[in-house]
């Protein structure tokens, strides 16, 4: 998602409202869904992308960290204390740019001290989400490491995803060894004081008139001696359990879309935080309703008098059946809208609308052949034109 410009994946400019945001969403996801183009893995791909975006644009503030920050706010998962650190890591570089090199200890903008090896480890900590060490920006310090997002599917019935509701998932991740602690040595205090920091746990580097403070490099702030790896996670520091987690579904979730459960990733080292959880959610076709971006479609046979006279018909919805009136002289394949019926809004947002294809339906003939020959006969006897003349070629008109 964050190599490509959001607004570009739907084709609207940086100022488009919210509404030409949704309508321009709702059009090319009916081109592109899957229903739409089954076995097509281009317009698949081309479909996730645009929910991606959609996803992104259409919530107020994902929107305006993305307008600020750019792919920064998509690397970050639209974390308001992530962005607020790096706004804060930003605004340092450019006061110390400002005040030349004369620089004792840093301080920001606003006056306070703090320290610049903490102050990258909080941007980085918050996010680095490969899982991978922060280390040395060329000062030597070793700062916290993330852990690893962790990613998964979850089916939900077509029902479900409309509606919403609380699920329990069971999965296997990543979690801390318990018997290191996540360090994946023996436990620091069966081991002996660090002789290069004496057991403080924090080193000091000096890099011209700037001094930074971090763990130690050797101990890597445990303040002991490091211990031969531990036994029971082979030193990596993890090991894989099963858990049990809650799982909020958001009414009219979309196939494909990703729920984040913040911090249920992988675990962090050396005090970094947790990765997060990404269920990828894969909705269960229904026997009726097919979705169609935010509205729904389903078939309603009606008989050739209904057709013909009108009638009113009972149809389901997501909130129980309602009555929908046939106008006389409906053909099949008329369509009919129920507004607001379709997939429940989101933050206040209006509701999409069911659309009802009629579907004439004709009567068995077989239980009464002689009676149905008759009714037909004298039903053809009322079409006053050629109903297939839209049908011939040029070839048999002489055009």
């Amino acid at each position: 998602m964050s190599a490509k410009n959001l607004y570009e994946t739907l084709g609207v400019s940086k100022n488009a409202s919210q509404e030409e945001i949704k309508r321009a969403y709702r059009k090319l996801a009916r081109k592109y869904h899957p229903d739409v183009n089954p076995g097509d893995k281009k317009a698949e791909e081309r479909f996730k992308e645009l929910s991606a975006a959609f996803e992104v644009l259409e919530d107020p503030e994902k929107r305006k960290l993305y307008d600020e920050l750019g792919d920064e706010a998509v690397k970050m998962h639209f974390d308001p204390e992530s962005a607020k650190a790096y706004r804060q890591w930003r605004e340092h570089v450019g006061s110390t740019r400002s005040r030349g090199p004369d620089v004792g200890t840093a301080r920001g903008q606003e006056g306070f001290d703090f320290d610049l090896g903490d102050l990258f480890g909080d941007v980085f900590r918050s996010t680095g989400r490969t899982g991978h060490t922060v280390r040395d920006f060329g000062f030597g310090n070793r700062m916290s490491e993330v852990g690893v997002d962790v990613t998964a599917e979850m089916a939900v019935s077509f029902l479900e995803a409309m509606r919403g509701g609380q699920r329990e998932i069971k999965l296997t991740k990543p979690a801390a060894c318990r018997s290191c602690g996540g360090d994946g040595r023996v436990r620091a205090k069966e081991r002996q004081e660090c002789t290069e920091c004496h057991g403080t746990g924090h080193a000091q580097v000096a890099r011209g008139p700037l001094q930074f403070h971090g763990p130690c490099g050797v101990c890597g702030g445990t303040g002991r001696q490091p211990g031969p790896p531990c036994s029971a996670c082979n030193g990596t520091g993890q090991v894989h359990e099963t858990a049990r987690l809650k799982v909020s579904i958001p009414p009219g979730v979309r196939d494909a879309q990703r729920i984040r459960l913040q911090g249920q990733g992988g675990p962090g080292r050396d005090g970094g935080a947790a990765g997060d959880l990404f269920l990828t959610v894969r909705v269960a076709p229904h026997p009726i309703w097919r979705r169609e971006g935010d509205d729904l479609r389903l078939d309603a046979p009606v008989s050739v008098a209904e057709a013909m006279f009108g009638a009113e018909i009972e149809i389901p919805t997501l909130d129980g059946r309602v009555k929908l009136k046939v106008p006389p002289g409906s053909q099949s394949g008329s369509n009919l809208r129920l507004k607001g019926k379709g997939v429940p809004g989101r933050r206040g947002a209006r509701a999409g609308d069911l659309l009802v294809n009629l579907v004439v339906t004709v009567p068995d003939a077989t239980k009464d052949p002689d009676a149905a020959r008759d009714a037909a006969d004298r039903l053809q006897g009322l079409y006053d034109k050629d109903i297939r003349a839209a049908l011939k070629v040029a070839s048999e008109t002489g055009t």
